[in-house]
């Protein structure tokens, strides 16, 4: 999930970035990025 974050931060900085990355996507798109919070796994010793 510490990727998620990272690509979140990034996307969110940089919303040109999707356009170059998907393809036949006109660059003058307006986007709308969200992302839930989805809990990560909690690993316990017993």
């Amino acid at each position: 999930m510490k990727t998620d974050k990272w690509f979140y931060e990034l996307f969110l900085s940089q919303p040109g970035m999707l356009a170059e990355l998907i393809p036949n996507v006109d660059a003058s798109w307006q986007f709308s990025y969200s992302a839930p919070v989805i809990k990560e796994k909690a690993f316990q010793l017993d």
